[in-house]
């Protein structure tokens, strides 16, 4: 069986960060939590102390956008309710070493790091908060000019096998993929995402739900370009 999705690359408008915009919205949402208050806002807390203005901003963004996100499951877990102040620590500290090494990242407004290389997940997955770290020893490209080369090098590397025993509707946990090395359509997008964000390469995850003739979701990912380049790639899951 063979399940083919497109990688788009296109041009994303430079725009700056003028302000922290999600300060307020942060603290409302850390204090609003019943059952976790307290390792949210000592998260927020720790870099507001910290006195790095782009790292708290970071933070506010992060909790400012986690209401609704979850790991799908039977009993949906809610971030908001189970997250802890030193694994979002550890995966943002992970994110600006990305921004500092990266290449590919220094045209990239601040506003762009944000939405495509700080999330600690991709869709609803198992929360794994390490992934970004572990990647790198797993996916990578000799390429550190051709953003678009080194996408292709990093596409190539993630292969993943499709097993009946994985056709369930639950995306399967990073550390599951890569041991196993089965997956479904969804994850083997999601997996590929991490590997270029871990590689300082800005992308997002997205659905067709309308592919020709057939109506059903198609996922894929969509690198975010500054080059002026646009290519469609074609990726497969076998």
């Amino acid at each position: 069986m063979q399940i083919k999705h497109f990688v788009y690359a296109g041009i994303i408008a430079l725009y700056g960060c003028t302000s922290n915009n999600y300060e307020s919205r942060a603290w409302e949402t850390a204090k609003s939590s019943t059952s976790n208050q307290t390792e949210l806002t000592s998260f927020l807390e720790h870099y507001k102390l910290s006195g790095d203005s782009e790292k708290y901003e970071a933070a506010c963004f992060l909790v400012s956008n986690m209401p609704g996100k979850h790991s799908a499951g039977e009993n949906i877990v809610y971030d908001i309710d189970v997250v802890k102040s030193d694994s979002l620590i550890s995966s943002l500290e992970e994110s600006f070493l990305l921004k500092e090494e990266s290449s590919f990242l220094k045209d990239y407004s601040f506003e762009q790091f944000l939405e495509y290389i700080l999330p600690y997940r991709i869709v609803d997955e198992p929360l794994e908060y390490y992934w970004k770290q572990d990647c790198k020893r797993h996916f990578r490209s000799a390429n550190m000019v051709d953003i678009i080369q080194a996408a292709k090098d990093i596409n190539s590397q993630v292969k993943l096998n499709l097993s009946p025993a994985n056709s369930g509707e639950l995306p399967q946990s990073y550390s599951s993929l890569i041991r196993n090395g089965y997956g479904k359509c969804d994850d083997r997008s999601a997996l590929l995402v991490m590997a270029l964000r871990a590689s300082g390469i800005p992308c997002s995850y997205e659905f067709v739900p309308y592919w020709g003739a057939v109506i059903m979701d198609i996922p894929l990912f969509r690198l975010s370009c500054l080059t002026g380049k646009s290519i469609r790639c074609q990726i497969q899951i076998k």
